[in-house]
Order: C-alpha cells, then sequence, then structure tokens
C-alpha cells in the first residue's frame, strides 16, 4: 500500500502506514435508547448526535471508544472489512458504517496514531470546540518533497511528558505523545524541515508522513520551501 492512499472512507480519511486508534473524548456521555426505539445517543455538553437502529458492530465500537484508543480493525465484525478498505478494496461496508457514525460524532472524537507493535499513541488529534464540531476528523496528505514549518501563531505547551500545539485559527489540538514524534516537533520549531530530512532511526520515514499528516491537518505546518537536490537525491 502506498503512503499515500486515500479511497472510500467518508471524509477523505487518509490510509497511514501506521495504526489509526480511535476514542471519545473524556466528557462524551453514550446513552442507550434500548426501551426507547433501539438507538443510542452521544453527548458532550451541548451537542448530541443520535445514532439510529445501530448495528451490533457499531453498538461494540461504541463500547470499545469508551474505555479508551481502540484500533477499531480488532472489533468484531470489522477485521475484514477493515483490511479491505486498507488495501483499496470494496468488501468494506461494515467498517464504512462505522466510518459514518465517526464522521456523524465529529469533534467528539479523538484519532490517534501508534506503531503497530506500541500501545502509547504517537500523536493524537481533537477538536477542542466543547459543543463537539460536527467536521468528521481527517488526516490529509502531508508535503513529501517540500519542506515544512510550524504556521505562525502555533502555540506549543508542555503538558506532563506530552507537546501540545494548535493554531490560533485552527479548531483542532495536536498533542505530541511519544519521544519520537515530539522530537519531530522540535525540529520544526527550529526551522522548516522535509519529511526526509525529519526521519531517523526512532522514526522511519513512513511514519514521520503519518505525523506530519496529523499536523497538516491540525493546520499546524505549512510548506517552507523546496528540498534541495542533495536531499530529493536521497529519497
Amino acid at each position: 500500500m502506498n503512503d499515500s492512499d486515500t479511497h472510500g472512507t467518508g471524509g477523505g480519511c487518509r490510509v497511514p502506514a501506521g495504526r489509526l486508534l480511535w476514542s471519545l473524548v473524556e466528557d462524551a456521555v453514550v446513552v442507550d435508547r434500548a426501551e426507547e426505539d433501539g438507538g443510542l445517543s452521544v453527548v458532550r455538553v451541548a451537542h448530541r448526535v443520535d445514532v439510529d437502529r445501530p448495528s451490533a458492530t457499531v453498538r461494540e465500537a461504541l463500547r470499545r471508544m469508551c474505555l479508551g484508543p481502540v484500533a477499531l480493525e480488532n472489533v468484531a465484525g470489522l477485521r475484514g472489512s477493515f483490511a479491505s478498505w486498507r488495501s483499496g478494496g470494496d468488501e468494506c461496508e461494515p467498517w464504512r458504517e462505522v466510518k459514518r457514525m465517526l464522521d456523524a460524532l465529529g469533534g467528539m472524537v479523538v484519532l490517534s496514531l501508534t506503531r503497530d507493535a506500541a500501545v502509547e499513541p504517537l500523536v493524537s488529534m481533537s477538536v477542542v470546540d466543547a459543543a463537539g464540531a460536527v467536521a468528521p476528523l481527517a488526516l490529509a496528505e502531508p508535503e513529501r518533497y517540500g519542506r515544512v514549518g510550524l504556521r505562525p501563531g502555533v502555540s506549543v505547551r508542555r503538558i506532563g511528558a506530552s507537546d501540545v500545539l494548535q493554531a490560533e485559527d485552527s479548531a483542532y489540538q495536536l498533542v505530541l505523545h511519544a519521544p519520537p514524534a515530539i522530537r519531530v516537533g522540535e525540529e520544526l520549531s527550529r526551522g522548516p524541515r522535509s519529511a526526509v530530512e525529519l526521519a531517523g532511526p526512532d522514526l522511519g520515514l513512513p511514519l514521520v508522513l503519518d505525523v506530519l499528516s496529523f499536523l497538516t491537518a491540525a493546520r499546524t505546518v505549512e510548506r517552507a520551501a523546496d528540498v534541495p537536490a542533495e536531499v530529493l537525491s536521497r529519497l
């Protein structure tokens, strides 16, 4: 699979090299309307999303997301469907049903990325607006050949062991959790870098592109300059 593949996700979500994790924001509550009409409602402050006639797979996905970040391909009923989606196949209707639910939840979802064998997320993205924006979280295509730098006005705060980035004109908050991802943010804060310049022993090029995809989607980076010929020769 090419690291820039996008297809049929209902929101233009880029298919990453790493493993995506989904969870609900901490103050979101799932209400089971089984005694009323059999549906579910996800509620956060003044925002409510009703999930009518949810399948057993959707119910299980939401239940797992309430517990913390989950790789949804591990949810019963999604394994083959998710694998088909990642490879560009057509046999992925169960995953598309869950993805439509995720898109509807919008800002009540936290999207994270980890390495295949890791538990700790590298990076995560969420919506800051407590009311919950309706726009779905989707990864952006990262800049592969150009240098990118932090956009003017991007704030970087250290909270615990993580770095939290947010642009003044963006509704999204981006958290760099693991040291390799934090290093990418630190390098960008010193000046524009290309993906190949950011890659290293602790984080290979495919995962660097994944981190840049999150940073781009959260509007925290922008293209700064073309990559010199000597760097391009290493691609």
